[in-house]
């Protein structure tokens, strides 16, 4: 009889929190459904000038780094035989395999052998003749500095082939690294070609950008000739590299034509250049002093979705970078 009570009393408990509690449940997780959830929007803010100044003022430290290239070494090793052991090839030439600490981001009188890449800008054959625009991202083994066209150069080879050709590549290009890029694992070196490559494109689109948005100066009184120079510049780079590309494939005969070419295409860039040098300065002086007559909007690098994105490429590989970046 006591237990008969007790299931009664149970199931009656049972019955009256499924009947009074159900209810109460769906208001209560209805309520809970209308609720809001309202997250912080995330800006990605970008600094382009502050950036730019700092690769600028890494380039300018570099001016008084020492240049020690040296090809790597080869060492000779002789294998001796004896009556017992079988014939082997008794001299064999095997490369010496050397352990490079990794690379930084050369300082101020420091001894460097090779640099990478970082800006576009033209590159020049060695008798001066500027043949094409660099792309970022290009290790090169670097040798002396030399002056062409009042531009200071280094002199270099490709630090990722056998090829040997020498050219010069503006300084202001190039950013140097100590030890030597063996000392980077191949995921680390990739990352840096990477990043480097996006840098150089970076900085190729604002100028388009900033030159499409200014397109509108027609009342500055030097557009005309600074915009006339500089493109007869462009143009002739692209030519000195058509021809250049011509000539390596060309026989004896054509190949001399092609250096006679290139000889009197350098006098050409050199005076084209000039005039851009000359003509630049008070085309921008103009331009500052007189705002209103470029109505266009400007162009705003930190909020460009392109330039963001390349950006937040770089920003994925810098982990991988530490002391290889500014």
């Amino acid at each position: 009889m006591g237990f008969l009570i007790r299931y009664v009393v149970v199931a009656a408990a049972l019955l009256a929190l499924v009947w009074f509690g159900i209810p109460k449940l769906k208001q209560s997780m209805g309520s809970v459904s209308r609720i809001e959830v309202r997250l912080p929007s995330v800006v990605v803010v970008h600094d382009y000038a502050g950036e730019q100044q700092q690769v600028r003022e890494i380039l300018q430290e570099q001016k008084s780094v020492r240049f020690a290239f040296k090809k790597p070494a080869v060492t000779e090793t002789t294998e001796s035989t004896n009556d017992t052991a079988p014939a082997v090839d008794t001299a064999t030439s095997v490369p010496a395999v050397e352990q490079h600490p990794r690379p930084a981001l050369a300082k101020a009188d420091e001894e460097c052998s090779w640099g990478i890449t970082c800006a576009p800008f033209p590159y020049y054959t060695t008798d001066g003749v500027a043949a094409g625009m660099l792309s970022g991202g290009v290790l090169i083994n670097c040798l002396e500095y030399v002056t062409i066209n009042n531009v200071l150069c280094i002199r270099a080879t490709s630090a990722e082939s056998d090829n040997e050709t020498q050219l010069l590549f503006p300084q202001r290009a190039v950013l140097l690294m100590t030890s030597r890029p063996e000392g980077l694992d191949a995921e680390a070196l990739t990352a840096l070609k990477g990043y480097y490559k996006y840098e150089a494109e970076i900085e190729k689109y604002v100028r388009e950008q900033q030159m499409k948005s200014n397109s509108n100066g027609d009342a500055n009184p030097y557009k005309k000739e600074y915009v006339a120079a500089y493109q007869a510049y462009e143009a002739s780079i692209k030519e000195a590299k058509r021809i250049t590309e011509a000539r390596d494939k060309a026989d004896m005969g054509d190949r001399v034509k092609a250096e006679d070419l290139l000889r009197t295409l350098r006098h050409e860039q050199a005076v084209l250049q000039r005039r851009v040098q000359d003509v630049q300065p008070k085309y921008r002086e103009w331009k500052n002093a007189h705002p209103e007559a470029y109505s266009g909007a400007a162009f705003d690098p930190n909020k460009d979705p392109q330039v963001v994105s390349l950006r937040a490429e770089q920003k994925r590989l810098a982990p991988l970078l530490q002391g290889l970046i500014p």
